[in-house]
C-alpha cells in the first residue's frame, strides 16, 4: 500500500515465510510462472513475443534496436 518502508531483514523474512519472489516484493508484478515484470507493458510484450515464430521474433528485435538507435541519434542532435 506504500505506507511503510520495511527493512531488508523484514523483506527477506516475508520472502522466506511466504515463499514469494523478492523482486515482486520490491518492484514488480509477477506472472503465474514466477517471472517478475517491471510493469504490465513488459508482461504484454513478453506474452506477445512468445507467440511469434523465430523469423518474426528476429524482426521485432531488429525494430526495437533500430528505435533505440534512432532515439539516441535524435537526442544527440538536440545536444
Amino acid at each position: 500500500m506504500g505506507n511503510s518502508n520495511p527493512s531488508a531483514e523484514t523483506l527477506i523474512s516475508i520472502r522466506t515465510q511466504y515463499n514469494v519472489n523478492l523482486n515482486w516484493l520490491l518492484i514488480g508484478v509477477t506472472a503465474e510462472d514466477g517471472t517478475t515484470y517491471e510493469d504490465n507493458y513488459d508482461k504484454k510484450l513478453i506474452d506477445v513475443f512468445r507467440g511469434l515464430n523465430d523469423y518474426d521474433k528476429k524482426e521485432i528485435i531488429e525494430i526495437m534496436l533500430f528505435k533505440r538507435r534512432l532515439k539516441s541519434e535524435i537526442s544527440l542532435s538536440y545536444d
